[in-house]
């Protein structure tokens, strides 16, 4: 064989090397795709669904033309909403109060809308860093279908009313103000209306129309002058609510007055908590003094007893003072002695260590994947870490220079015999 052939074959055994030791460090490293961040629903919300998951809205003033979006965001921003035919819709209306307008709740209506006609809608919340914030429904969008519209004369109802901060002091502007007409004296319609909203102004006064709609949208509800209820809740970073008699409404009511909702100050937003803590302390102040007497007293006589049994207990250390010292020689040992034998606990331990030795080795049996208790339970998961790629192409480039060597070795070995 010529010097040419060897070194052909030792290349071809290097090349050969290498190609292994990479795919071997490909197969190491390579890892299963993960999938993560929130997937969308199997299924998209409900038509007409009147709670938005996402953003904490609400679907308001559905009617056969239009409809609503309220919603609130934790800082400062200004919302819009995307809606449209299709999904993803493509036409955004800005808020009711303008484009430019930033704050806690958004308030969009979209008008211009078909009857009997189904669309996707989406909120979108930027802000004061820019960073828009879009509730999809997790991809799915929300859907409305306005409904069909209704003939005839719409009940000619409405609350007004006014929303007020700091127990009353302060106007609340630009607050949304949401209403539902609930049946109460089973004279009109059974169940609840849809819900409407409207905005305060200025002077944190409202005017809610009550031509409400059945949950079904369509007819019109049909509530008492009398004896029925209109829940409101007033939003703008707090939350209030208040349930008054359709007897205040104007226009259909017996008694009409404007209704006042007072929202808790945003300042101070930790009144509720004071009711629920001091209820604590008395609660768990009263059983200690019921507890302590009855069992005070039981156990007056016999403590005296066993305190004499108890005295010849501390002898103990007596008799095992000579066994350290028989045992373990050498000044180093004793003071370990000395704090060993006064304390009774050690002998106890001493005497519960077998115990323990029975069910050490179930403790520390590999399964080839996790350690098990005795019973059997999982303690902890091991996953053999996988070779790094660069230690595999390491040992592959010294595996061929190990070949290489061999092969030069035998070559010289082969040249000094001849």
């Amino acid at each position: 064989m010529t010097l040419g052939r060897i070194i052909r074959r030792v290349a071809l055994l290097c090349f050969v090397s290498i190609a292994l030791g990479t795919s071997i460090a490909r197969a190491q490293t390579a890892t299963p795709p993960v999938i993560s961040g929130p997937q969308p629903t199997a299924t998209p919300p409900e038509v007409n669904a009147e709670v938005l998951t996402g953003s904490q809205g609400r679907l308001v003033n559905v009617r056969h033309n239009s409809f609503a979006v309220v919603w609130s965001s934790d800082s400062v921003a200004s919302g819009s909403v995307s809606w449209g035919l299709t999904s993803p819709p493509g036409t955004v209306t800005n808020d009711y109060r303008g484009s430019g307008h930033t704050g806690l709740t958004h308030y969009v209506e979209v008008g211009g809308l078909v009857p009997s006609t189904t669309y996707y809608f989406a909120t979108r919340t930027t802000p004061t860093n820019g960073l828009v914030r879009v509730d999809d429904a997790g991809g799915q969008f929300y859907r409305v279908r306005t409904p069909i519209q209704i003939t005839g004369t719409a009940p000619s109802n409405i609350l007004r009313g006014i929303a007020l901060r700091s127990g009353g002091a302060t106007q609340a502007a630009n607050v949304v103000v949401t209403a539902r007409v609930r049946d109460v004296d089973n004279r009109g319609f059974p169940g609840q209306s849809q819900v409407v909203a409207a905005l305060t102004g200025p002077d944190g006064r409202f005017t809610i129309p009550l031509q409400v709609r059945a949950l079904a949208l369509t007819a019109w509800y049909v509530f008492s002058p009398e004896g029925d209820a209109v829940d409101l809740t007033a939003e703008d970073g707090v939350l209030a609510t208040l349930s008054v008699d359709t007897a205040v409404t104007f226009g259909g009511g017996t008694r009409p007055a404007e209704a006042s909702i007072v929202l808790p100050d945003p300042t101070t937003p930790t009144p509720r908590p004071a009711p629920t803590a001091t209820p604590v302390p008395a609660a768990t102040g009263t059983p200690v003094p019921t507890v302590a007497p009855p069992a005070a007293t039981p156990p007056g006589p016999t403590p005296t007893e066993p305190l004499p049994a108890v005295a010849p207990l501390s002898t103990r250390p007596a008799p095992i003072t000579p066994w350290p010292a028989a045992t373990f020689t050498g000044a180093p040992i004793k003071p370990v002695a000395a704090a060993a034998n006064p304390s009774p606990t050690l002998v106890r331990a001493t005497q519960q260590e077998p115990v323990p030795i029975a069910t050490v080795p179930p403790l520390a049996r590999p399964t080839g994947v996790s350690f098990v208790t005795a019973s059997g339970a999982e303690i902890a998961t091991v996953t053999p870490a996988p070779i790094p790629p660069t230690i595999l192409l390491i040992l592959s480039l010294g595996a061929t220079v190990a070949v290489v060597g061999v092969a030069i070795a035998l070559l010289g070995l082969r040249g000094h015999r001849s």
